[in-house]
């Protein structure tokens, strides 16, 4: 029986969003999300779908020569970034205390020049005090998500100056990709914004 049910198992397929997964209700090839999303509250289409080349929301079949990049490649070849990355290190406890108020403000930027240089990237480390720092556990946690590959950024650069209308006239940088050591990225800063009990915001 429980053979036969994973026999039954298959990766499908959206051919409107081509996103791949299991057990995502196509219909007609078309997955629920995309279904909602693209109808009425008379369940009536809604003209151009939202993935779709009329929309220019279709990325088409993307290379299989192309590497897959970690979170921190991805915004170093990214013109605007529009969200923080924010990342804690396990095994500590963390309490907030007060008031949190946010604040709208335009602080999203284009840039013509790329790559991005790491210590430029919106990435908050929160971190036990510097005396836990140099122990083996901590210094492992983000070995793989922090790593920066040159050769990589170059392949997906070129790629996207080619074929993205949004990278056709962009300025690939060879004094900036220089800068980059095909490492491990291991500060989010290079200062400390602010300290709390047995946290440091770097």
């Amino acid at each position: 029986m429980f053979s036969r049910a994973m026999e039954a198992v298959r990766l499908e397929t959206c051919q409107r969003c081509r996103e791949r997964g299991f057990g995502m209700d196509l219909k007609e090839d078309v997955c629920h999300r995309c279904y909602l999303r693209d109808t009425d509250d008379r369940k009536r289409p809604v003209t151009p779908f939202l993935m779709s080349v009329d929309n220019q929301m279709d990325p088409g079949i993307v290379p299989a020569h192309l590497p897959e990049l970690t979170q921190i490649e991805e915004m170093v070849i990214a013109r605007a970034h529009v969200q923080m990355m924010v990342k804690r290190v396990r095994g500590h406890q963390y309490q907030y205390t007060g008031h949190c108020v946010s604040f709208m403000q335009d602080i999203v930027r284009t840039v013509d020049v790329l790559p991005n240089l790491p210590a430029e990237l919106d990435v908050v480390l929160l971190r036990p005090p510097t005396s836990h720092v140099a122990e083996p556990r901590f210094r492992r946690q983000f070995r793989a998500d922090f790593r920066v590959r040159r050769q990589c950024i170059l392949i997906w650069l070129r790629w996207l100056k080619t074929n993205h209308p949004g990278y056709r006239d962009i300025l690939i940088s060879t004094d900036r990709l220089a800068k980059i050591l095909s490492r491990v990225f291991k500060r989010a800063s290079s200062r400390s914004v602010t300290k709390t009990r047995g946290v440091s915001i770097s």
